[in-house]
């Protein structure tokens, strides 16, 4: 592997690991999603956290690499539920605070596996008590404090909770990572597979219980929870019904003033300054919440100077009919066919007076006047600023109402609308502040943790909160999890809508710490629970573990023991019939055996032993002076000596001699035997063995004396070849010398058929004279070698080049050798090999010139020799005949030769030890392959050479 594939290799991680990381971010978000509907509000911390148990499990089992598919399944529940989308900044927000709850548990995670291995000793079974707590503890309580840090942290910053909610959710968090943790991490160890082995009934065992045990925990807790819930909700309703009777009742006085301004004027044909003012600050003394009372006559624009000049004698000399500009400053107003100036004015602060401000140029105002007017009604303006404010306060304290009592003409009918515009005397005005009225019906009221907001529907769009309280709201003030409760009523025309809703970030003390008391007692009671089973069930376990190993083993024991007694009656069985078949084939061997024990005498000796000697075993038992007894007295002597011998020296023995058997008949046994020793080195026994070796002496003499007469007539018959090839050689070459004579003196002088017989008569003169000097060459392989020794081959190939110079030039044929080696040989044989081969190889060519090429390998001990041509091929159905004596596949006239060549080469090979053979194929040359004895088989050759009498015949 190239190194830049070994580094990339070590950056990804292999299948295995991937499969690990997506089946720990899996487990991860699953539980934690299971786990949500459990948590007090969206984003908050459950009771219950499996998440944190199985990310334990998983470094546990997987190592620390695991943690990023933690945090990663975590975020991926997390943010299903606390993502804010409503804008840019909250979306990025709700995205670091799932992933900062993610990093807390995977850190949980990491710490938990460091504590737990240093500390609990894991890996382990988790079958000891100590373990057990250990474990627990350090990966529940102890660690569980970095998750529940990091994420209430996490929550506050993200203005989630409030500082009076840091330590209950710090607790939820704490309990619900510890008690997730303590719960789940061991039951995920013993499921899953690793080191923490368990079976299939302890882990049922432990399973079921616990599970039974978390469900009813968790089942009271919801019960509980829910009372708890129902009675808040039920406080709730009844505080918020109180509050919202308050503020309408707060409403209802603050129009009760504006109604007795509007009766007083109703019944009063005059009324002036004096005795104005005189109502109205009686009127403004009882309802705090209105700011402005005015009397706002209607004007036409004939009478507007009128207006004017009255204002000024009666009530301010620099009086004015003013509207405002889009600066919002006060300007006199322009033409119109009517004006609703503030005549009379007596406001609760000075800087609220807006004298001679004609409410008809402001459109939200005079579409309030023409509905008084119309209707006949009480008649409100929309929410609006009022009174002097600075520059950029837009607070909601400075919002509020003006409302329109329309008040006609004294006695006059206003039944009719035309009757009402006709008649229209001018308005009775107040200036309500809304947060004055709020504040006012919310006085008496319990309004200590509900969050009471006020907005304007009537045009069926909430808006902006004209009332939020009964304090200003924080940033980020929890709302809790219940639903708001909402309360319409119409007042001047105007649709208005209370919210309630509980604020647990202003009451700590309304969090369900009841619920919480009951989880924690069953939790912690499932917990104990748990420790219990995990070592009653790790005991049993490693109990029956050890039952079924020792049964195993007995098992086992059992089996040793019943394959021990079928190999002992086997092996006797075995026994018995190697006795048999020993005693056959000593009988057919005429072999027998005896032993002699040194110190008590005692002999042992076959039956086919008796038998050869004639003793009879069955009708009383054999003793030594009885074997000594049937030894041939001559050769009596021959062999205690040599027992007396092989016991003082501790040497084997080996000799032959006779015995008489009871028909006095002699035969010949040999005898062979050796000294037991003890362990001090004492010979104790012999042990020997006796073969009538009769039949076999008679017949090495007669193969002897027949071998003899062989070898004198294989030599005779040598010798007579030899000198009949001698001796025919003198009348062949004056046979071919006078042939030859008549040839070159009679050609062409004769007829054809005389010149043709004369022809044949020198060819074959010749080619006798051929086959005598081929056949005593054959012969000579015998006779005529030279002993083995280490002969160069590559020389003997060069050598057999020179002899065949001419033959090579005259074919163009091209001789090749690879390296060749150093071979146990006759060199003037191994010559004559190479020259026979290659000559062949030049003779026997194709169309092209012949390419012969020597090679040479290796092979057990011996060198395999290739010698390879590119000639006419030999067909596979002769190549086992070719190495014959005159042996041809073609005609003399066409390849010439006597057929002798390669049965030479066969018997130089034999003569060698070796084996030659051809492959070829008709057209595709042929390859002869033949093996030598390699240089290190030369002590082996030298004895078997040695082995060779002069005469030529093998003894050995």
């Amino acid at each position: 592997m190239s190194p830049t594939l070994a580094r990339l290799r070590s950056r990804f991680p292999d299948r295995s690991a991937l499969s690990q990381l997506l089946a720990t971010a899996l487990a991860c978000c699953a539980f934690a999603m299971v786990s949500q509907p459990l948590a007090m509000a969206p984003g908050s911390a459950s009771p219950v956290q499996p998440e944190a148990g199985i990310a334990l499990a998983a470094v546990l089992l997987a190592g620390p690499r695991v943690w990023p598919a933690i945090v990663l399944g975590i975020f991926a529940a997390d943010i299903r539920v606390a993502c804010d989308a409503s804008s840019l900044p909250a979306l990025l927000g709700s995205i670091a605070l799932s992933l900062a709850v993610g990093l807390g548990a995977a850190a949980q995670a990491l710490v938990a596996r460091t504590l737990v291995r240093r500390f609990a000793g894991y890996p382990s079974a988790l079958t000891e008590a100590s373990d057990v707590l250990r474990f627990l503890m350090l990966g529940g309580p102890v660690s569980g404090v970095i998750a529940a840090s990091v994420g209430t942290f996490a929550l506050f910053a993200a203005h989630r909770i409030g500082r009076a909610d840091l330590f209950f959710t710090w607790s939820m968090w704490w309990v619900g990572a510890s008690i997730g943790t303590a719960l789940f991490a061991p039951v995920t160890l013993l499921w899953c597979p690793g080191r923490t082995q368990a079976g299939v009934r302890r882990r049922i065992s432990l399973s079921v219980p616990l599970g039974m045990m978390l469900g009813l925990s968790i089942v009271l807790f919801l019960q509980v929870d829910a009372r708890e819930k129902e009675r808040v909700a039920t406080d709730f309703e009844r505080r918020t019904d109180d509050l919202a009777n308050g503020i309408e009742r707060s409403f209802d006085g603050s129009l009760e003033v504006l109604d007795s301004l509007g009766s007083f004027y109703d019944a009063s044909h005059r009324i002036d300054r004096r005795e104005f003012s005189t109502f109205a600050r009686y009127a403004l003394s009882r309802s705090p919440s209105v700011r402005v009372l005015a009397w706002c006559p209607r004007v036409k624009d004939a009478e507007r100077l009128g207006c004017v000049r009255a204002a000024r004698l009666e009530v301010d000399p620099a009086f004015a009919i003013l509207e405002a500009d889009a600066q919002g400053a006060l300007v006199p107003a322009k033409v119109r066919d009517e004006y609703v100036p503030e005549f009379y004015v007596e406001t609760r602060e000075k800087s609220d007076a807006a004298l001679g401000l004609d409410a008809t140029s402001d459109h939200d105002r005079k579409a309030a006047l023409e509905r008084a007017r119309d209707e006949g009604v009480v008649a409100a303006t929309p929410p609006m600023h009022i009174g002097a404010r600075p520059a950029g306060d837009d607070s909601a304290a400075r919002l509020g109402l003006i409302v329109y009592r329309p008040v006609y003409g004294h006695g006059e009918r206003h039944e009719t609308l035309a009757e009402r515009r006709t008649t229209l005397a001018g308005y009775a005005t107040a200036e309500f502040s809304i947060d004055g009225i709020m504040r006012e019906g919310l006085r008496g009221g319990d309004a200590e943790g509900i969050r009471v907001q006020l907005f304007d529907v009537t045009d069926e769009r909430a808006g902006r909160a004209l009332f939020d309280g009964p304090l200003p709201a924080a940033d980020g003030a929890r709302t809790g999890a219940a639903e708001p409760k909402t309360t319409r009523y119409a007042l001047g025309g105007r649709v208005w809508e209370l919210r309630f809703r509980p604020d647990f970030q202003r009451v700590p003390a309304h969090h369900p710490w009841q619920s919480w008391y009951v989880l924690a007692a069953g939790l912690l009671f499932t917990g104990l629970l748990e420790a219990f089973l995990l070592v009653v069930t790790g005991r049993t376990d490693a109990i029956e573990e050890l039952v079924a190993r020792r049964t195993a083993e007995l098992q086992q024991v059992n089996s040793d023991l019943r394959h021990e007694v079928a190999e002992r009656a086997r092996a006797e069985a075995q026994h018995e019939s190697s006795e048999l078949r020993l005693a056959a084939a000593q009988q057919i061997a005429h072999l027998g055996s005896w032993e002699l024990d040194l110190a008590s005498r005692n002999f042992l000796c076959s039956d086919e032993l008796c038998r050869i000697q004639g003793l009879a075993p069955d009708a009383a038992p054999v003793d030594y002076e009885a074997f000594l007894s049937r030894i041939h007295p001559e050769d009596r002597e021959i062999f205690t000596t040599a027992i007396d011998y092989a016991v003082r020296n501790h040497r084997p023995f080996s000799h032959h001699h006779r015995i008489v058997r009871p028909d006095d008949e002699v035969r010949t046994l040999q005898a062979r035997g050796d000294v037991i020793l003890d362990a001090d080195g004492k010979p104790i026994r012999i042990q020997g063995t006796g073969q009538d070796v009769t039949d076999l002496k008679r017949a090495e003499r007669e193969l002897a004396r027949r071998t003899l007469d062989l070898e004198r007539s294989n030599a005779e018959l040598e010798r007579f070849a030899y000198v009949a090839s001698h001796d025919l050689q003198e009348p062949l070459r004056a046979v071919a010398s006078h042939v030859q004579i008549l040839e070159q003196d009679y050609r062409g002088r004769l007829d054809d058929e005389a010149d043709e017989s004369i022809r044949c008569a020198v060819e074959g003169a010749q080619r006798m004279h051929d086959l005598i000097n081929d056949y005593l060459a054959y012969s000579r392989v015998r006779t005529g070698s030279n002993p083995l020794q280490p002969t160069s081959s590559e020389r003997a190939l060069e050598a057999a080049q020179r002899n065949l110079e001419q033959a090579i030039r005259d074919g163009t044929a091209e001789v090749t050798h690879d390296e060749l080696p150093d071979v146990l040989a006759d060199p003037t044989q191994l010559v004559q090999l190479f020259q026979n081969l290659v000559g062949n190889a030049v003779k026997f060519r194709g169309d092209e010139p012949p390419r012969v090429h020597v090679s040479a390998q290796r092979a057990d001990g011996w060198w395999l020799f290739s010698v390879s041509d590119n000639g006419i091929g030999i067909d596979p159905e002769h190549t086992g005949g070719i190495f014959s004596l005159f042996k041809r596949l073609h005609t003399h006239d066409r390849y010439p030769g006597t057929g002798i060549g390669l049965a030479i080469c066969r018997k130089i090979i034999d003569r060698h030890g070796g084996k030659i053979w051809v492959e070829s194929m008709p057209g595709m040359g042929a390859t002869f392959r033949f093996t030598l004895p390699s240089c290190g088989e030369e002590q082996d050759r030298t004895v078997e050479v040695a082995a060779v009498e002069p005469g030529g015949s093998e003894v050995s």
